[in-house]
């Protein structure tokens, strides 16, 4: 294996190439409502096996999770399931699904319970495959890959759909998978080295990183609305069910997704793009549930419109957790814990419990009690974060009022005061540079091996000469060298200089 850089522009297209196609098949399933896979099954005369292949993908899930759990998820793919192992076991969980569609009618669900099993664990591998591929990109590129990656899944399944044939639909079902891990494969994995781990274990946590519980939350909504859908019985003769409302969640996804790519494309500062996107849960969160709450006909522009308004909410919570993923739980930030790989597991859990049991016991619950379900997670989400935002808020007002002056009229100060504040501020003897070095430190919230980076870098030392100043690689400079850009929001040496002299 290579070691890990940031990926070329035109390899970057590639990554999310192959990350649309391993989505594709789960986008299809979702969007659809099932219909990608029911219509096949309809085909075949094999719709009984429908519970068995999705209760198979949720033990596939749950084993992976465990996996997660246990391993941090970029070194997942070099100590315990390898690419192409993954791989592999993908291809047989399309031999099992194949046999399950001529086996004989006693014989075809457990082919399809295996086939689940052995799909669920493999897509699982070749996603944390996916991942080494990103080496060093940015957060910002990470939003962008995920979302258009969503965008053209989301886009490519609605094409194959729209044929409703068959056999379009097979080989859509078993060929993206392949292909998906034929590039990853093709594309070339990295190994983390010892020193990129350290670099990334040292580091302090990005404070532009969106916090996980609300994005976990809205996914675990999505998750709910989603098996209420799909747990809804279907038509038996037909790949679409409510068609208009499908091609509305469909467009919906895509337009959300999309607009997040440009968001990236646009490169707007971390704290500001952290903002909006937390100011937006709430609203995201609202809109699958709103066909819960209004009586609509799925035909027609209302059928569509609503449609939309569903798809962008799981558009939002897909493409933003999977951001923080990919790019803010690489690895542990502690040595011996593995807080990434549990909150990935964690989502695996999550959006799989959720969606599994409200699937299930969709056929079982009347309206009213979807609706009402539908609310009360809704409105426990609303408040959680009201009281999380109003618990943090005064403590926050208590620091500001610490760090205040006594006085605050501008005309009892005395004429003296800013020389006294800066005298302060840069004790006699300090030298100057190194005092703006550590105000923008403390501004971005610099760990204390960044804050040596900078201090070497605001006298324009070269990333040889800091390399052997702290006594580590030149690779590790240069990771610390993205962080600090990163996080003070500037682009190159250039502006961090200019920066340091404002």
């Amino acid at each position: 294996m290579s070691e890990r850089q940031a990926p070329s522009q035109g390899n970057l297209v590639l990554v999310t190439i192959a990350l649309a196609l391993l989505m594709a098949d789960a986008a299809a399933a979702l969007l659809s409502s099932g219909a990608s896979i029911i219509g096949c099954l309809i085909a075949f005369d094999r719709m009984q096996g429908f519970s068995p292949l999705i209760i198979g993908v949720g033990i596939g899930l749950a084993l992976a999770a465990i996996a997660f759990a246990r391993v941090p998820p970029r070194t997942l793919n070099v100590t315990l399931i390898r690419p192409q192992v993954a791989a592999g076991l993908v291809a047989i969980a399309l031999v099992f699904g194949a046999i399950g569609l001529y086996a004989p009618n006693g014989g075809f669900a457990p082919c399809f319970a295996i086939a689940g099993v052995i799909f669920g664990l493999g897509g699982i591998g070749l996603i944390a495959a996916w991942g080494s591929l990103l080496g060093d990109v940015t957060p910002i590129q990470t939003l962008g890959v995920v979302s258009w990656a969503g965008a053209l899944a989301a886009l490519g399944s609605l094409a194959c759909l729209s044929f409703a044939n068959v056999m379009v639909m097979l080989a859509m079902n078993a060929l993206t998978p392949v292909l998906g891990g034929a590039l990853i494969l093709r594309l070339g994995l990295a190994k983390p080295s010892a020193e990129d781990i350290a670099a990334h274990t040292e580091a302090s946590p990005d404070p532009c990183a969106p916090p996980f519980w609300p994005l976990l939350a809205g996914a675990g909504i999505c998750g709910i609305v989603l098996g209420f859908i799909c747990g809804t019985p279907q038509p038996t003769n037909d790949f679409v069910h409510a068609e208009t409302i499908t091609r509305g969640v469909f467009l919906g996804f895509i337009g959300c997704t999309s607009a997040l790519g440009l968001t990236a494309l646009a490169n707007p500062p971390h704290a500001r793009l952290r903002t909006v996107l937390l100011g937006l849960c709430p609203l995201m969160a609202a809109l699958p549930s709103i066909p819960c709450f209004i009586a609509i006909s799925p035909e027609g522009a209302a059928g569509t419109f609503f449609g939309i308004l569903t798809g962008a909410g799981f558009g939002f919570f897909a493409a933003l957790i999977g951001w923080y993923l990919a790019a803010f739980a690489p690895f542990p930030q502690v040595p011996g814990q593995n807080a990434p790989g549990q909150r990935w597991a964690a989502t695996i859990a999550v959006v799989a419990a959720t969606f599994g049991v409200s699937m299930l016991a969709s056929p079982w619950l009347g309206d009213t009690v979807k609706t009402a379900l539908s609310l009360a997670v809704f409105v426990a989400y609303l408040v959680t974060l009201a009281t999380v935002a109003f618990l943090r808020n005064p403590l926050a007002a208590s620091d500001a009022t610490q760090a205040q002056p006594l006085t605050t009229d501008p005309s009892a100060i005395p004429a003296s005061a800013p020389a006294a504040a800066e005298s302060e501020a840069v004790p006699a003897g300090t030298d100057p540079l190194d005092a703006r070095c550590a105000e923008l430190a403390e501004q971005g919230g610099l760990s204390p091996r960044e804050r040596e980076v900078l201090a070497l870098l605001a006298r324009g030392r070269t990333a040889t000469y800091i390399a052997g100043e702290l006594y580590v690689s030149k690779e590790t400079v240069k990771v610390h060298v993205r962080h600090i850009y990163e996080k003070l929001s500037v682009h190159s040496r250039t502006e961090l200089l200019d920066l340091l002299q404002r």
